[in-house]
Protein backbone atom coordinates (compact mmCIF):
# COMPACT_ATOMS: atom_id res chain seq x y z
CA UNK A 1 0.00 0.00 0.00
CA UNK A 2 1.27 3.48 -1.38
CA UNK A 3 -0.77 6.31 0.63
CA UNK A 4 -1.45 8.89 -2.30
CA UNK A 5 -2.31 11.64 -0.20
CA UNK A 6 0.57 14.24 0.61
CA UNK A 7 1.20 16.62 3.41
CA UNK A 8 -0.58 16.92 6.82
CA UNK A 9 -3.68 14.31 7.25
CA UNK A 10 -5.00 13.43 10.44
CA UNK A 11 -6.88 10.31 8.45
CA UNK A 12 -5.52 7.30 7.14
CA UNK A 13 -8.00 7.47 4.79
CA UNK A 14 -8.04 11.04 3.42
CA UNK A 15 -6.87 14.19 3.57
CA UNK A 16 -7.56 17.05 6.01
CA UNK A 17 -9.85 18.52 4.21
CA UNK A 18 -12.03 15.31 3.06
CA UNK A 19 -11.51 15.51 -0.31
CA UNK A 20 -8.34 13.63 -0.83
CA UNK A 21 -8.80 9.23 -0.29
CA UNK A 22 -5.62 8.18 0.76
CA UNK A 23 -5.88 4.73 -0.94
CA UNK A 24 -6.39 2.50 2.52
CA UNK A 25 -10.20 2.22 1.66
CA UNK A 26 -9.76 0.83 -1.52
CA UNK A 27 -6.99 -1.27 -0.79
CA UNK A 28 -8.45 -3.05 2.30
CA UNK A 29 -11.04 -3.66 -0.30
CA UNK A 30 -9.30 -4.99 -2.71
CA UNK A 31 -7.94 -7.68 0.01
CA UNK A 32 -11.20 -8.49 1.07
CA UNK A 33 -11.12 -6.58 4.80
CA UNK A 34 -13.94 -5.35 6.27
CA UNK A 35 -12.79 -4.70 9.75
CA UNK A 36 -10.38 -2.32 11.14
CA UNK A 37 -8.50 -2.25 14.52
CA UNK A 38 -7.62 1.07 15.02
CA UNK A 39 -4.97 1.82 17.68
CA UNK A 40 -1.65 4.18 17.44
CA UNK A 41 -1.13 8.48 18.90
CA UNK A 42 -2.90 10.57 19.10
CA UNK A 43 -6.61 9.32 20.79
CA UNK A 44 -7.51 13.07 20.31
CA UNK A 45 -6.60 13.46 16.26
CA UNK A 46 -5.40 10.67 14.33
CA UNK A 47 -6.90 8.12 15.89
CA UNK A 48 -10.36 9.85 16.19
CA UNK A 49 -10.07 10.99 12.71
CA UNK A 50 -9.35 7.66 11.57
CA UNK A 51 -11.57 5.90 12.98
CA UNK A 52 -14.79 8.39 12.06
CA UNK A 53 -14.02 7.75 8.44
CA UNK A 54 -13.56 4.23 8.59
CA UNK A 55 -16.91 3.97 10.12
CA UNK A 56 -18.23 6.64 7.30
CA UNK A 57 -17.16 4.13 4.75
CA UNK A 58 -18.71 1.33 6.14
CA UNK A 59 -15.99 -1.07 8.12
CA UNK A 60 -16.89 -2.64 11.20
CA UNK A 61 -14.71 -0.14 13.26
CA UNK A 62 -13.00 -0.92 16.55
CA UNK A 63 -10.73 1.33 18.82
CA UNK A 64 -8.68 -0.86 21.21
CA UNK A 65 -8.97 1.16 24.09
CA UNK A 66 -5.33 -0.08 25.43
CA UNK A 67 -3.92 0.76 22.08
CA UNK A 68 -4.52 4.51 22.21
CA UNK A 69 -3.36 7.74 24.06
CA UNK A 70 -4.93 11.77 23.71
CA UNK A 71 -2.24 14.40 23.36
CA UNK A 72 -4.33 16.49 25.47
CA UNK A 73 -5.21 13.25 28.41
CA UNK A 74 -8.59 15.69 29.89
CA UNK A 75 -10.65 14.73 26.65
CA UNK A 76 -10.00 11.26 26.54
CA UNK A 77 -13.74 10.09 27.86
CA UNK A 78 -14.86 12.34 25.52
CA UNK A 79 -13.63 11.12 22.45
CA UNK A 80 -14.30 8.03 23.23
CA UNK A 81 -17.60 8.61 23.84
CA UNK A 82 -18.16 10.35 20.16
CA UNK A 83 -16.93 7.71 18.67
CA UNK A 84 -19.02 5.05 20.11
CA UNK A 85 -21.93 7.30 19.23
CA UNK A 86 -20.64 7.71 15.67
CA UNK A 87 -20.60 3.78 15.33
CA UNK A 88 -17.18 2.73 16.70
CA UNK A 89 -17.00 -0.62 18.63
CA UNK A 90 -14.75 0.27 21.89
CA UNK A 91 -12.83 -2.81 23.13
CA UNK A 92 -10.63 -3.96 24.74
CA UNK A 93 -7.22 -5.98 23.99
CA UNK A 94 -8.52 -9.02 25.15
CA UNK A 95 -11.60 -8.46 22.86
CA UNK A 96 -9.46 -7.63 19.95
CA UNK A 97 -7.01 -10.81 20.43
CA UNK A 98 -10.51 -12.72 20.58
CA UNK A 99 -12.34 -10.73 17.61
CA UNK A 100 -8.85 -10.81 15.75
CA UNK A 101 -8.41 -14.87 16.24
CA UNK A 102 -12.00 -15.15 14.56
CA UNK A 103 -11.52 -12.74 11.95
CA UNK A 104 -12.64 -13.18 8.83
CA UNK A 105 -12.04 -10.09 6.61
Amino acid sequence: YQRRVHGDSYSGFFDNNGQNPSGLAEFLRSKGIKKVFIVGLALDYCVKFSALDAVNLQFETYLVVEGTRAVVPEVSEEVIQELASKGVNIISCVEAKERLSKCDG
